[in-house]
């Protein structure tokens, strides 16, 4: 049987959110294109005797909406949201309460795992907290990198809590 509901999205708000990866490189090489016309800006730097002049590239002053069509959105799913913005990279902090606090989340999961085949499975602060280090390198695929490095981690000691079948 098919129910059929009418829902008035007018005073609704819609967020949607996510890394990425790969918009970035798209839009860096729309800007330093020698077509483009748009100049990086740059930082000065004097150590130990030595001049660097560097130029830096953020997604955020140069994003566009036209990038997202590029990139591959359907303009009329876009068309639905009023704005797009570029939010702030994950800290080490916010990753770490990613991996640890969510009960579908990464640790909880592997911990439910283990506790099938009667293993208390627990991870330090300090472990933690390094997990969440490493994975804010990775800031470009944002909270994905968590269960990526995690999983590096602990997948050889998922092999060893299975019991074996005969």
């Amino acid at each position: 049987e098919t129910v059929r509901a009418t829902v008035d999205t007018g005073r609704m708000l819609f967020l949607c959110a996510g890394a990425f990866e790969t918009l970035y490189d798209q839009v860096f090489q729309r800007v330093v294109s020698p077509k483009s016309g748009i100049k990086l800006p740059t930082t000065t730097t004097y150590v130990n005797g030595k001049i660097t002049i560097r130029e830096y590239f953020t997604l955020r002053h140069h994003f566009r909406q036209e990038d997202l069509f590029e990139y591959g959105m359907q303009p009329q799913f876009l068309s639905r949201f009023d704005n797009a913005v570029i939010l702030e990279d994950l800290t080490a902090a916010t990753l770490a309460r990613i991996f640890r606090e969510p009960k579908e989340g990464v640790l909880q999961v592997s911990q439910n795992f283990f506790q099938k085949y009667g293993i208390t499975l627990e991870v330090t602060d300090e472990a933690v907290q390094k997990i969440a280090e490493e994975a804010a390198k990775s800031s470009r695929i944002g909270a994905r990198a968590l269960k990526s490095l995690y999983g590096r981690i602990i997948k050889p000691h998922v092999f060893e809590a299975l019991p074996l079948v005969n």
